[in-house]
């Protein structure tokens, strides 16, 4: 989602996402679910690709995609997807009513970004302005994040903490866990073994 990336997130990654086989299918929905359980009530999904999540959350849900064919893809599907423009919008999401969405979730872009700390800390606050209650992300683990090139910040539980990230006013972290084998060792041998956090909103 870097402004650099216009390869990355055009014609040809959107192929990869629409083009897998029907095993690959199958098991990425058993990710997909996992994911899904988290959420509560209708959500906001960064970042939706070409919407296999968006298909599973709960109605009303929506997307915000930076690829321009993926988002026409969506829509084709009925999707309520949104174009993404980061440099504009600078995650405010300024086109999000307040108390619209109880959810927001982001799966497997904060490794793409240089800048995560900061877009964690503007992700943190937008939310809260917008009365989200829950926050959901997905990082890949260790072998995962060696396993792209595109990859640019490594991002675990240490990468929240030394950041001062749990430590936050508005969100607290209520459940992290790795998936599918809840170890970070897997992650050092398994390519897709991902890590999961859950943040909910702080009330005062």
């Amino acid at each position: 989602m870097a402004e650099d990336n216009s390869d990355l997130y055009g014609e040809e990654y959107f192929q990869y996402l629409v083009k897998r086989s029907y095993l690959q299918k199958i098991i990425r929905k058993i990710y997909l679910y996992d994911i899904k359980k988290y959420c509560i009530g209708k959500t906001i999904d960064l970042g939706c690709g070409v919407g296999e999540l968006l298909q599973v959350l709960p109605n009303g849900s929506m997307g915000f995609e930076v690829n321009f064919v993926a988002v026409n893809y969506c829509r084709s599907k009925g999707l309520n997807v949104m174009l993404f423009e980061p440099d504009k919008d600078d995650y405010s999401f300024q086109l999000i009513e307040k108390n619209s969405y109880e959810s927001f979730t982001m799966n497997h872009v904060l490794e793409h970004l240089e800048d995560a700390y900061a877009v964690i800390n503007k992700i943190f606050a937008a939310c809260y302005k917008l009365g989200i209650k829950r926050l959901v992300f997905t990082v890949p683990g260790i072998k995962g994040f060696q396993s792209d090139k595109t990859h640019k910040v490594f991002i675990d539980l240490n990468f929240f903490r030394t950041n001062g990230l749990l430590n936050n006013d508005l969100y607290r972290l209520q459940k992290w866990k790795y998936f599918p084998f809840n170890h970070k060792s897997f992650s050092k041998i398994f390519v897709h073994n991902e890590l999961r956090l859950v943040f909910d909103r702080v009330y005062d």
